[in-house]
């Protein structure tokens, strides 16, 4: 089934927690409360050896396959491929943490 576009950035808010900027305090699609995890998958890259395996080392989202997506979200949300890659690019944006140290 393909729906019109429905989303604009606007409609999508995506807040970080102010102290763990791995993890969002809001996120909600035109108002409706969301899950990242439907969307993106949080990674990071291996820890080199000088770390303990508890920091987050590069942390950052990588979005999902369309088709997995779909399936997460079909009962709670209507959107179409387009608005899912909207909504991927921007917690990809948001969600970039890097080296941030805050796990250390």
């Amino acid at each position: 089934m393909k729906f019109k576009k429905t989303l604009t950035e606007k409609d999508i808010v995506a807040i970080p927690y102010g102290a763990l900027p791995c993890s969002l305090v809001t996120f909600t699609i035109k108002g409706k409360e969301s899950n990242v995890s439907y969307f993106v998958e949080m990674v990071r890259d291996d820890c080199p050896p000088q770390c303990s395996g508890y920091d987050c080392h590069n942390m950052h989202a990588e979005s999902l396959a369309l088709d997995v997506v779909r399936e997460r979200i079909k009962t709670i949300h209507k959107l179409t491929d387009e608005d899912i890659l909207l909504i991927q690019q921007k917690l990809e944006d948001i969600l970039r943490v890097g080296d941030c140290g805050w796990c250390v």
